[in-house]
């Protein structure tokens, strides 16, 4: 059930944040609600709308290819999140015992001492911070090991001074991480994480309501973020993939 929730909270969000003019639809000066209405959202995916409030109430748990297609065409979603919505609708099989990385690979140290003129450090997939090199602690202690990178991004002042385009960083790590955990539900660590973020930062709240997906890292200078198995390493230039012991 926990996946039927979370694919009707998706629909429900992308559904509140497009406006009739965005579809082509009139606009009526007696419109009271701000987002498209269900049965607006069932017509452009060409379902019933009885069905489609089936789909946001988490009372269907198997939507067709089509009626998924039909969704991400009405929702205006891009390649991200229309796979991130048939991720929600179709989960992968739950594996058993699976816990959040908690220590980073030797080899993935090495390869990052390895730069030393590119400040680089590695997260799992709750964004905290496993591993660094010399010059990303020179940068900030917010880049060593223990930290929390998404944390430090809504909580800690001197990350505005970081990235100096603080407002598109933010607007980029909540998608990243939604994507991250694709269909899986956050962990308890993560839950306290983003009650304690939803709390005390506005920003955060609104961007995680938002439910917006991207696979694009969020941090430049590169950064490694651990997932599924892998170490995936981005750089300006390149991207590789390190296994994982």
């Amino acid at each position: 059930m926990e996946t039927t929730r979370g694919l009707a909270a998706f629909l429900r969000a992308r559904r509140e944040l497009l406006k009739p003019a965005d579809v082509g639809l009139p606009v009526s000066e007696r419109r009271r609600v701000e987002g498209l209405r269900r049965e607006e959202v069932a017509m452009l995916a060409g379902i019933s709308t009885e069905y489609y409030l089936r789909l946001e109430q988490g009372r269907d748990h198997q939507p067709s290819d089509q009626v998924l297609d039909g969704l991400a065409r009405a929702l205006q979603l891009d390649e991200d999140a229309s796979n991130h919505l048939r991720a929600l609708a179709r989960p992968a099989p739950r594996r058993r015992g699976r816990s959040v990385s908690e220590r980073c690979d030797p080899a993935v140290q090495t390869l990052i001492d390895s730069w030393p003129l590119t400040p680089t450090f590695v997260v799992n997939r709750n964004m905290a911070i496993l591993a660094s090199n010399r010059m990303a602690r020179a940068v900030s202690h917010l880049f060593t090991p223990g930290q929390n990178i998404l944390r430090a991004a809504f909580l800690e002042p001197e990350m505005r001074m970081l990235y100096r385009d603080w407002e598109r960083f933010t607007t980029r790590i909540v998608p990243f991480l939604r994507a991250v955990l694709g269909a899986e539900q956050p962990d308890r660590e993560l839950l306290e994480l983003i009650g304690e973020l939803s709390i005390a930062s506005k920003r955060f709240a609104t961007l995680w309501a938002r439910h917006d997906v991207s696979t694009e890292a969020p941090v430049r200078p590169p950064f490694i973020t651990r997932k599924s198995g892998r170490s995936i390493c981005t750089t300006r230039s390149c991207t590789c993939r390190i296994s994982a012991r």
